[in-house]
């Protein structure tokens, strides 16, 4: 029912917000009634155009409450600097999965609290002055 203009407005921050909000109405009306959304399986989520597999995660985690962990590039770059791995998008889903306890609460926080720190601290140039994790977890940023 939102227009795509406004919707456009709403999601303007995220970079190629026409695009998105053209994919986001036409997802919204192939998981139209909302119930699809705790039946609908990932790989029938992948097939949709536009849908790829953080897309995907994204909605079964947040939309239909299931427990898929997201992997983002903030989730990435902290992996990386934190544990020293790096790792393909399913490697890096499947360490998480297996490593927390599979709560769809849980999950939400933990990516959003990911994302929050990588916005503070753990940027592409890393600001490690005041970070809770620097000198305690963290390997040094690649300088």
């Amino acid at each position: 029912r939102l227009s795509e203009p406004k919707l456009c407005s709403l999601i303007r921050p995220t970079g190629y917000y026409r695009e998105k909000a053209r994919r986001l109405k036409l997802l919204a009306k192939e998981l139209s009634p909302v119930d699809k959304l705790e039946s609908i399986g990932r790989d029938e989520l992948l097939k949709l155009r536009g849908v790829g597999r953080e897309t995907a995660d994204v909605i079964l985690l947040y939309g239909g409450n299931r427990t898929y962990f997201v992997i983002d590039a903030y989730t990435k770059r902290i992996v990386e600097r934190v544990f020293g791995f790096s790792g393909n998008y399913e490697e890096l889903r499947a360490w998480f999965e297996g490593n927390l306890p599979r709560d769809v609460e849980l999950y939400k926080e933990f990516h959003a609290l990911l994302d929050e720190h990588a916005k503070k601290f753990c940027r592409a140039k890393p600001r490690c002055e005041g970070c809770p994790l620097f000198k305690r977890v963290c390997t040094p940023p690649l300088r």
